[in-house]
């Protein structure tokens, strides 16, 4: 279980100069990237997105890669043109030509050969290797984060299964009150109306606490618990426990509807507080 919030820092030195690599994410319903590279990396964009959308499945991610080192270019620039000046060194001798070389003719020379690149292989194999470590070290992060979220929900869990506890204790004397008014009720018209009053009379009182049970609701509302602990203990991701938060939340409405005790309709309300702050957690998990 991932949080969806989470945060690395990686350095690599490339032919460029020395590069910071910072990738961070924040909550969102689904998965966003936005990938912002130096011009003379750009040709990594792809490699990038495709990395990241194979390990990470939702919420708003940054990738961002600076020169950290501007200086560093001027020294590998200066190796650089070494190796060409000694290059053209050996070919000038070679084939007898001549040997006076500028600092600009050494700088086209690397354009045309397209040296100054190092070649793209070589870069994208270092900087592979820099955002592989990058990756792990920002999902080992969401890894931590995820397991203290996973911590707080199962502890809450146990506070609703404990409240729907107290409500079965409660839910057969309430119903029972309910029957005890309502057939007082109906004694007290009994001599008022005729038989077929008195019946239609005991029909509905039959169906007033047929609907007053919330017995159902407390089943469903147990099983719910059970499968969100079951998706807490494996990866079933954010988007099913908010299902199942969100189905927990109407069988305690209704629980709340039905019900006429104020007991009840206190625990009930605790069940729906709880259920809120999950929500707010939930929210979080990739």
């Amino acid at each position: 279980m991932k949080s969806m919030t989470g945060f690395a820092e990686e350095e690599v030195l490339l032919a460029g100069g020395r590069y910071l690599l910072i990738l961070s994410s924040t909550n969102k319903r689904f998965f966003e990237v936005q990938v912002s590279l130096p011009r003379e990396l750009a040709f990594l964009e792809a490699m990038i997105r495709a990395g990241l959308q194979s390990k990470i499945h939702r919420g708003a991610i940054s990738m961002r890669v600076v020169m950290e080192a501007p200086a560093a270019v001027l020294n590998m620039a200066e190796a650089m043109v070494e190796g060409a000046h000694r290059t053209l060194s050996r070919l000038s001798e070679k084939l007898q030509l001549k040997r006076d070389y500028s600092v600009l003719e050494l700088f086209s020379f690397l354009k045309e050969m397209n040296l100054d690149k190092e070649s793209s292989g070589g870069v994208e194999e270092a900087f592979q290797e820099a955002f592989d470590r990058l990756v792990a070290s920002f999902l080992a992060m969401k890894e931590e984060e995820g397991a203290s979220l996973v911590l707080d929900l199962k502890e809450r869990n146990r506070r609703i299964i404990a409240l729907i506890g107290e409500i079965e204790t409660r839910s057969p004397a309430d119903r029972a009150a309910v029957e005890k008014r309502l057939l007082e009720k109906v004694a007290s018209l009994a001599t008022q109306v005729s038989q077929e009053d008195r019946d239609r009379i005991l029909r509905e009182a039959a169906f007033m606490c047929e609907k007053a049970d919330i017995t159902e609701e407390l089943v469903r509302l147990r099983s719910h618990t059970r499968q969100f602990e079951t998706g807490l203990s494996g990866e079933s991701g954010g988007k099913k426990l908010e299902f199942l938060l969100q189905e927990m939340g109407r069988e305690a409405t209704t629980i709340l509807s039905k019900s006429q005790n104020t007991e009840i309709t206190y625990l009930g309300i605790g069940i729906k507080e709880e259920l809120e702050k999950q929500r707010e957690q939930v929210c979080n998990i990739e």
